[in-house]
């Protein structure tokens, strides 16, 4: 992959080269040359870019040494739980569309579909001082309601262990009862799940209050 500069790139107009010229930055600083694609655990596809690396083999095996790997990324996540992922040497045709990948890396909190001031407003006679859920209410809408706001404390690409999952149910409600709560958010698909319950993480398509009647 080639690209040629004989002034600076505009897209470098306002960069911070840490002291470095533009031109030393793009000459001396490794640029991403190529692309690892895995997959997210909701099932869609990730796409990290990267530089520094070293490759090593001998047949029947391959190493690739990746210099920097995002602990808060989607590929780490990945590699760790499946150990699978994709090297790609892109040419430079498609290296923008690569690039614009980079803002979609990093693990980011889940937003449902409803705005989380209104649910705290909606639940407010059910929340204590803490905004931890003091009690599991009767009716439809204000249980639907507190599965929402719920939901919006996981964090969308993470994959939890059953043990985590409760431990996050149990930071945000008093009643100890973080297994009928783990159960309706799965039945009303907020999470999804391994068949032998081994792993848990957000639905990649967040209910909303239509499908539920509530608007």
């Amino acid at each position: 992959m080639k690209k040629e500069y004989s002034s600076i790139p505009q897209s470098m107009a306002k960069m911070d080269t840490y002291g470095f010229s533009w031109m030393d930055f793009i000459t001396a600083i490794p640029t991403p040359l190529f692309v690892v694609t895995s997959y997210k655990s909701s099932g869609k596809p990730n796409a990290c870019l990267q530089s520094w690396a070293c490759f090593n083999g001998e047949p029947g095996r391959f190493f690739a040494i990746l210099s920097c790997v995002n602990k808060a990324g989607h590929l780490y996540q990945t590699i760790k739980d499946t150990g699978d992922m994709v090297l790609n040497f892109p040419s430079a045709d498609i290296y923008d569309s690569y690039a614009k990948t980079i803002t979609n890396n990093t693990i980011k909190i889940q937003e449902t579909n409803v705005d989380i001031s209104f649910l705290k407003s909606e639940l407010k006679n059910f929340l204590d001082v803490d905004g931890r859920l003091k009690s599991y209410p009767s009716k439809h809408r204000l249980k639907t309601l507190s599965l929402f706001y719920l939901a919006s404390k996981l964090e969308f690409g993470r994959r939890y262990t059953e043990i985590e999952l409760n431990q996050v149910l149990c930071d945000w409600h008093t009643y100890e009862d973080w297994a009928m709560l783990r159960r309706d958010l799965y039945d009303k698909r907020f999470i999804d799940r391994e068949p032998n319950c081994s792993f848990y993480w957000m639905e990649g398509n967040q209910p909303s209050l239509t499908e539920f009647g509530l608007e």
